[in-house]
């Protein structure tokens, strides 16, 4: 998207790379959104610019301030002050997985394994270093600032759901805390280590992390928990149940998890996809009581590699289930409409109404819809019987 180009110079370290803003609401660069981004849509020029970018801001030494530890990726550049004082600069766990994740990806598109070797120590600290002392015995990553000598983060959660964690007093977690998608995401990032790298290793870091995945399973809410902290989990229906499925393999996850998945996810569907999470439940808060664009296209992702996987495995009970996901989260095609150069963030549905929130423009909001473009979802031309307000 020309208008999210970061202009040459403007954030120290870029020099020589073409880097994109989040988002038009969102004038810094971000480490997630963009390899989220190209999982769904790739450009390599894209990834290789930020993977070098990221190479260059790794953390080195701790810092309390902003959340750095040694080997951990930056989050956000540059970082922005919150109230607490802190910095949102590596105010993130998941970015070493996007890291490992991003270069695998890139050289599974171009060939080009040159990145890879520039960035060996970069990709070894991020998955020995950083990932392999935030999992516990139980083989669950976890997440707790005490790594960077400090009692909190600038944000109250350190995925990509940051704004608020209902059920807990302050809307933040209990540190220590696990996120299932981070623990998704570090169970591909060690694969794909693996396959770079050829160590068997990384391979049996992914399985004590596939191991770990059932202590992150609520049985009574038939889902992967919202969170884990040191309060145990937060029960909530989200969308991240979901989701995983778009990083894990058929023998990381049980025929009937996936059922119930489906099965209690019925909660957050809506006219226009699934909503991030569960409306009915006191605290949550309207900024994840939307239909996110790119988080629609990652469960559309997820369940058409589950139907491929299921196929492969000679499986045909899972077929319907994971046709009605595909269903209902490409249902945020009808809505998607206008041309390719503008994507908004969020949609919400208001009294029958559908309302566009957040950015016009947003990085991984466009790549979602061209990746929907791509899987035959997206109706470009626009529906008569609904109306979007801005």
């Amino acid at each position: 998207m020309e208008c999210l180009k970061i202009p040459p110079g403007e954030i120290e370290g870029s020099n020589g790379l073409q880097l994109y803003y989040a988002g038009t609401g969102y004038k810094q660069n971000f480490l997630r959104d963009t390899i989220y981004a190209n999982y769904l849509d790739p450009d390599p020029e894209m990834l290789r610019s930020q993977l070098i970018f990221s190479a260059r801001k790794q953390a080195h030494e701790i810092n309390p301030q902003n959340g750095a530890e040694k080997w951990k990726l930056a989050h956000q550049v540059p970082g922005f002050i919150m109230p607490n004082g802190k910095s949102t600069e590596f105010s993130a766990c998941d970015g070493a997985a996007w890291f490992v994740i991003g270069h695998f990806l890139y050289q599974e598109l171009t060939g080009d394994q040159s990145l890879v070797q520039r960035h060996l120590n970069n990709l070894l600290g991020a998955l020995s270093g950083y990932a392999e002392s935030h999992i516990n015995d139980l083989g669950i990553f976890f997440d707790d600032p005490r790594h960077c000598e400090a009692t909190e983060f600038a944000l109250k959660r350190t995925d990509w759901r940051d704004s608020v964690t209902p059920g807990r007093d302050n809307d933040q977690v209990v540190w220590p805390a696990s996120f299932p998608l981070a623990q998704a995401l570090y169970i591909k990032a060690f694969r794909d280590g693996y396959k770079l790298f050829g160590q068997s290793y990384f391979e049996k870091k992914a399985q004590q992390l596939i191991g770990g995945l059932n202590g992150l399973f609520d049985e009574r809410l038939g889902g992967f928990c919202l969170a884990k902290d040191s309060l145990g989990m937060v029960s909530v229906a989200n969308t991240d149940s979901l989701g995983m499925l778009s990083f894990l393999d058929w023998n990381d996850i049980s025929q009937e998890q996936i059922e119930t998945i489906i099965e209690s996810s019925s909660v957050l569907e809506t006219p226009i996809g699934y909503i991030a999470t569960n409306p009915r439940v006191k605290g949550a808060d309207d900024y994840h009581f939307r239909v996110w664009a790119q988080d629609q296209a990652l469960i559309h992702m997820g369940a058409s590699r589950f139907l491929r996987l299921a196929a492969e495995n000679g499986c045909d009970e899972l077929d319907k289930p994971l046709e009605k996901v595909k269903e209902v989260s490409g249902r945020i095609g009808r809505v998607m409409v206008g041309d390719l150069s503008h994507a908004w963030e969020t949609y919400v549905l208001v009294d029958g109404e559908i309302i566009r929130k957040g950015c016009e423009d947003q990085l991984w909001a466009d790549s979602a819809k061209r990746y929907l473009i791509r899987q035959g979802v997206i109706r470009i031309e626009p529906i008569e019987d609904q109306t979007l307000a801005a």
